[in-house]
């Protein structure tokens, strides 16, 4: 397997694939063989016939290597081992059929230096399922990666057909987990039954409190230990108790929390600050801040999946329907799909209606916050009732290349973003930061701001307001 060496410039541009032409003199070939007709030639003008004998053979040599031409063009396809892998290494292999006896091939991938291989087609045959190559990447969603550059060489080099590209390879690189201790629930529980305990009596398996049999009750309710000890208490232990009445034994209920997260794929920017507004020079090493949303929104999706409850999901950059809300393992499979395509449509909207998410549901709001257009939906689902948690995914910012006027302009974005905060802070809003980043350091740092994420969500569990 071979893995391309990583490399801070961006990936050359790609070459349209070329058509497939039939194989033609390679360069060598080429030169020599006219080089030794005319030699001949010369020889025999001259009557130096052991001229000849020189350049007969590479006359020779040509022609057999010509003659010996593949009848049909070889082939290459491109596949990926795994069409849904994890950040890190992805996987590809290329299935060849040779029909030469050399194959030279340039491995591409963005962000990466090009790879060149010199393959012998004797030893392919050996490999049924292909030559295996690889790369790094830290970033997710629908990536186009891995396009091949390759030609056939013939019988000791001779003929050779022309260039040409297979690629690219679309995969689907899904988010990463972070493993969160705790999680906070919504205000209200929905359900008639969950993992959770709720104030209202029903099933469950904490004591609410032990009152008399009334009608509606169950008779596997009744305490009857406490039955006998009320009626022996009636008697004052002179003479056998009189059962007359009947004690139950009450619990909390017990439902589940519906949990929507929310997540602003209006737009996507890495953590260098001079390349803001186009997410392509964003390097394979660097996670932008659509990458970070992801895994945020399927962490805290895994956290609250594997303790029984539901989760749904709400795309801020697409007007289409939301992922209803629901749970198990098949459920977690699709919100981590959903979040993989999740991806920018044009220039940043402006959403005039609020979406409508189920009542009572607690909100993950998955953004970075740069325009106001986000914060005013946040505070319109805290004012119906939601428990709105804002997680702030802005990547650690780079601001080495800034000049005076970028510099000025980055702390004016930033200010705005800590005004923001604070009026959130102020609206009832919980506020948790995802991905630390010195933004609160070099404006001084006030209250308001966000706090890191498994430490803010731990302390926002012990948190249980009514409304």
């Amino acid at each position: 397997m071979t893995v391309l060496s990583r490399d801070d410039p961006p990936a050359r541009e790609r070459a349209r694939p070329a058509p497939t032409l039939p194989p033609r003199l390679s360069l060598a070939a080429g030169l020599s063989l006219p080089v030794a007709v005319g030699l001949i030639m010369l020889a025999l003008l001259a009557g130096r016939p052991d001229l000849v004998t020189f350049a007969l053979p590479v006359v020779l040599f040509v022609l057999w290597g010509w003659l010996g031409r593949p009848a049909s063009p070889g082939r290459l396809e491109l596949r990926a081992d795994d069409q849904q892998p994890a950040p890190g290494v992805i996987p590809a292999r290329m299935i060849m059929e040779p029909a030469g006896e050399l194959i030279m091939v340039r491995v591409n991938a963005p962000g990466h230096r090009p790879r060149e291989a010199v393959l012998d087609a004797l030893r392919l045959e050996d490999h049924d399922h292909g030559v295996g190559i690889a790369m790094e990447t830290v970033r997710t969603g629908r990536r186009d990666l891995f396009w091949v550059e390759w030609y056939e060489a013939g019988a000791a080099g001779v003929t050779r057909t022309e260039p040409e590209q297979v690629g690219p390879v679309a995969i689907t690189v899904l988010p990463g987990l972070q493993r969160l201790s705790l999680v906070p629930l919504p205000f209200r529980l929905q359900g008639l039954t969950g993992p959770h305990s709720w104030r209202r009596a029903g099933d469950g398996g904490e004591l609410h409190d032990v009152r008399p049999f009334a009608p509606g009750d169950r008779l596997r309710r009744i305490d009857w230990r406490v039955t006998a000890r009320r009626a022996a208490d009636r008697t004052g232990g002179r003479g056998p108790a009189q059962l007359t009445e009947l004690y139950v034994r009450r619990t909390y209920a017990t439902a589940d929390a519906c949990v929507m997260l929310v997540l602003d794929s209006r737009d996507e920017i890495g953590p260098v600050v001079s390349s803001w507004g186009d997410a392509t020079e964003v390097r394979e090493d660097q996670a932008t801040s659509l990458d970070i949303a992801r895994v945020a929104a399927l962490s805290i999706a895994d956290r609250y999946l594997s303790g029984g409850d539901r989760v749904g999901l709400e795309d801020l950059g697409r007007m289409q329907r939301p992922v209803r809300p629901a749970g198990g393992q098949h459920q977690a499979r699709r919100l981590a799909l959903h979040l993989a395509l999740a991806a920018p449509l044009g220039e940043p909207g402006r959403r005039e209606r609020v979406p409508r998410l189920p009542s009572g549901s607690m909100i993950v709001l998955c953004s970075t916050f740069l325009d106001d257009d986000v914060a005013r939906i946040a505070v319109d689902w805290h004012r119906t009732g939601h428990r709105v948690v804002a997680v702030d995914v802005l990547p650690r910012p780079v601001t080495r290349d800034l000049g005076d006027r970028g510099r000025t302009a980055y702390r004016m974005i930033m200010l705005e973003r800590v005004l923001r905060f604070r009026g959130l802070a102020r609206a009832g809003i919980e506020l948790v930061r995802w991905d630390p980043r010195p933004a609160g350091a070099e404006l001084g740092g006030s209250a308001g701001e966000p706090v890191p994420a498994d430490a803010a969500l731990t302390a926002l569990s012990r948190i249980r307001r009514r409304r």
